[in-house]
């Protein structure tokens, strides 16, 4: 039997957040992401963390789902 290791990588950027999952031989085998969650209000421009948390468990939940999975 032959394992493969995956590994999920996360970018936050300015404008989107992006994970992408490869496996072992560094091929990317699939990729999710989101828009970057700024609030802009006549104060300024903010990020509330427990939205990006959502946004970050979004994005890497849907870009593992492609991984197999042994049962």
């Amino acid at each position: 039997m032959t394992s493969t290791t995956y590994t999920v990588g996360l970018d936050v950027g300015t404008t989107r957040v992006k994970a992408v999952t490869f496996d072992s031989l560094g091929r990317a085998v699939a990729q999710a992401e989101r828009p970057t969650p700024w609030r802009h209000d006549p104060a300024g421009i903010e990020m509330d963390a427990a939205e990006l948390a959502d946004v970050v468990r979004t994005v890497v939940g849907e870009a593992a789902r492609a991984v197999p999975r042994v049962v």
